[in-house]
């Protein structure tokens, strides 16, 4: 009885490791500065958990494909607010960064 309950509960775990690692932690942000194309820099919106581990940070987009990087809406422009999908992993550095990158999206283009 106790290796079925441990099987169970095992295989439990490998289905909830498993729907953790493709959906990612998504945040919005604006964008300050757009670096070598494949750098964006950017602040965390008001409210936001990643606001309160950094006010700046550096986003990597250089190993998206572009369908995965912008879908549709196109490319971001400074001043733009995007939601970033990203393996919930910040870099403590300045300005800090964040590890695997999965999606940017703009959500809000900026007021011309």
């Amino acid at each position: 009885m106790k290796k079925y309950g441990l099987f169970v509960l095992l295989l439990v775990w490998t289905f909830m490791m498993t729907a953790c690692g493709e959906e990612g932690t998504t945040f919005e942000a604006v964008v300050l500065e757009i670096r070598d194309g494949s750098y964006y820099l950017v602040e965390p919106v008001a409210g936001s958990l990643e606001l309160s581990s950094a006010d700046r940070i550096v986003v990597y987009t250089g190993d998206l494909s572009s369908a995965d990087a912008w879908p549709s809406e196109g490319e971001a422009e400074v001043g733009d607010v995007i939601e970033i999908t990203y393996s919930g992993e910040i870099m403590e550095t300045d300005p800090a960064q964040l590890g695997e990158v999965y999606r940017v999206k703009v959500v809000e283009k900026a007021a011309d």
